[in-house]
């Protein structure tokens, strides 16, 4: 055997060695097979998206067959760039009253989409990080009264589903005059109607998904207020620093992490929200990608290759950001209690606009939805100026039998429903499932990085477990329906189990982590000396010392799941899940069975939400002040 040879094998030898030694350690070996599995996973149906846009689709054959000539023969299966330069290149003539205009397809299906959906992220961001902001101020940092009230039902728009707040505005604001259809519940409080900017377009999606996403700023910066060690402003005060200065160049400094990070997901969640732009009628890229997926399904492919670059770019200076950020300390006297700034009279005044402002928010949605499932014909408030006598009815509850009379269209009334509750009860299959896999993957993986928390390999899957959360949901179900219809396995419970999984690893996996970083390492040496086996540790040492976390990590994805509309509508028929319902009875224009849906996923999220405050003795809200 010649030197070489022998060097080789030496080298190889040395190199099994080091890789049987280090897959001997559990939380190594985990950490491997997730992190293929985790690319598998989350890389691969990404990269069905992107084929996908280089095939051919039979929409485009029925609308451009002479343009494709002998491609046609190829369907499925030859690469071309025919969709690419259809969307970018091609033209379509209109007629808009006596006039023929022509427009690019590019401005029709891209940039107008593309232009709506990052303004109302942006708004999105803003009106979240003002409203949650101001809010997470005044709870931790001033005496506002009614703390505890307006601190828990500041987080039900977040709670609940994220097109509630859609549906109420449309009941409140929609106008037969100016929209449409009946005259909502302020023509029928005020005789006012208002204008159609203010009904449906940029202006009100921005202002429900700011609503909607503000709970988030109110979580993220409200910890940092809450937590936030008084040296620094003290010292500020003894140097005779004008309070506004103080605020501006020592307090708004510190909450900047945390307003980057409120940026980073509220701006990738309302990139990819579907629901919200749909009930309100305005053009994104994801209502634009549901339209054109029948006809040009190539196309719209397109359009989901960009909103997976968003989320690329999200996750990059999500990196950038938390890796180079600035640690402030200061060498001043003994730390006390953040001071709290007296609001004086205008505290009473600051509290009463608040309590509105969340019984808008959080009570009324609540309210009208329960009001709509009475009413002969939902949408309707007449009965506010004749009278609520002959102005309700029970028939959308209490209907036992298939009548297509009194507007039911062969349906029965919602609490006999056979289609509903079969729906519910998928939804809940499919949650159970997804808060099993994801919870369990998910304390693995945190488990096992923060035992490995300099390892490349760790941040790697550390970075792919998180990737799925700042991805547009639309994107991720884009990618598993085109991965799915490859598989054969679309409108399956498995296929919406595996996205859902993937979807909600982050929420089990982050939660972990950041239990798992608190855990001294001591505690299971102790276990390792006396040879306990890993799964002994886990069981009886680990899980229950961070069984809180553990359990949050289980439930969130469960409750999420529940509600989730955005990542299955393409994944299954009408029918499977309860959310995927919805879009049916609208349709049918059994609107009354939509808001006793609405009002039923409501009130079970609620109960969840209640019983897990119960059980793990924590609130999305606790630690800021929400308590006091």
């Amino acid at each position: 055997m010649t030197t070489a040879a022998v060097n080789r094998a030496g080298n190889f030898r040395r190199t099994w060695n080091r890789f049987r030694t280090y897959i001997t350690k559990p939380q190594n070996a985990i950490l491997l097979v997730l992190g293929i599995i985790l690319t598998i996973t989350t890389i691969y149906p990404m990269i069905t998206i992107v084929r996908d846009t280089v095939r051919l689709h039979p929409g485009s054959i029925d609308t451009q067959e002479k343009a494709l000539g002998s491609q046609v023969e190829t369907l499925g299966t030859t690469l071309t760039t025919y969709n690419w330069k259809n969307l970018f290149t091609e033209t379509i003539t209109t007629r808009v009253g006596r006039e023929r205009v022509t427009q690019s397809v590019a401005s029709i299906y891209l940039w107008t989409p593309l232009l709506n959906s990052v303004l109302i992220s942006i708004f999105a961001c803003f009106g979240a990080i003002l409203y949650g902001g101001v809010f997470a101020y005044l709870v931790t940092r001033t005496n506002l009264k009614f703390k505890k009230y307006l601190s828990s039902i500041f987080i039900f728009p977040y709670i609940m589903p994220q097109w509630t707040l859609a549906v109420m505005w449309q009941n409140l604001f929609n106008s037969n005059a100016v929209t449409g259809g009946n005259d909502g519940l302020f023509v029928a409080l005020f005789g006012a109607y208002m204008p159609k900017w203010w009904c449906e377009g940029l202006f009100p999606v921005s202002v429900v998904l700011a609503i909607h996403y503000a709970p988030f700023a109110y979580i993220l910066i409200g910890g940092i207020f809450r937590n936030m060690d008084a040296n620094l402003e003290e010292a500020a005060t003894i140097l005779n620093t004008p309070r506004w200065k103080t605020f501006l160049r020592v307090t708004l400094p510190l909450v900047k992490p945390a307003i980057l990070s409120t940026v980073l997901l509220v701006f990738s969640s309302a990139m990819g929200s579907y629901p919200i732009p749909h009930y309100l009628k305005l053009s994104t890229l994801s209502t634009q990608y549901v339209g054109m997926s029948s006809n040009r399904a190539g196309q719209a492919s397109i359009l989901a290759v960009i909103m997976m670059l968003f989320g690329f770019l999200i996750l990059i200076v999500n990196q950038r950001t938390t890796s180079g950020r600035k640690n402030f300390t200061t060498v001043t006297g003994k730390s006390g209690q953040s001071s709290v700034v007296n609001l004086g009279a205008a505290k009473y005044l600051v509290s009463v606009l608040f309590v509105l402002l969340t019984l808008f928010t959080g009570i009324l949605p609540i309210v009208l939805f329960a009001v709509e499932t009475f009413l002969p014909n939902p949408g309707d408030y007449s009965f506010i100026r004749y009278g609520i006598a002959g102005h309700t009815t029970t028939k959308w509850w209490l209907t036992s039998e298939n009548v297509t009379e009194n507007g039911m269209y062969g349906q029965k009334g919602i609490l006999y429903n056979a289609d509903i509750w079969n729906a519910f009860a998928g939804t809940f299959f499919v949650a159970i499932c997804c808060a099993l896999a994801a919870g369990t993957i998910g304390t693995l993986i945190g488990y096992c990085v923060s035992k490995n928390r300099r390892s490349k390999w760790a941040a790697y899957v550390n970075n792919m477990a998180f990737l799925p959360y700042l991805m547009p949901s639309l994107a991720v179900g884009v990618a598993f329906f085109i991965f799915g219809s490859g598989a054969g396995i679309y409108n399956t419970f498995l296929l919406l189990i595996l996205a859902g999984t993937v979807k909600y690893i982050p929420f089990a996996s982050r939660s972990a982590l950041n239990s798992m970083m608190q855990l001294s390492g001591e505690i299971e040496e102790a276990a390792i000396i006396q040879d306990i086996p890993w799964w002994k540790r886990m069981t009886r040492i680990i899980i229950p010392i961070q069984k809180t976390s553990i359990i949050s990590g289980f439930l969130l994805p469960f409750m999420t799941c529940l509600r989730e509309l955005t990542l299955f509508m393409l994944l299954c028929g009408q029918g499977k899940i309860i959310t995927t319902m919805l879009g049916y009875f609208d349709e049918m224009g059994l609107y009354a069975f939509s808001s006793g849906i609405n009002l039923i996923l409501i009130i079970l999220i609620l109960i969840f939400n209640t019983l897990v405050n119960k059980l793990t003795g924590a609130s999305i809200d606790s630690g800021i002040g929400g308590d006091s």
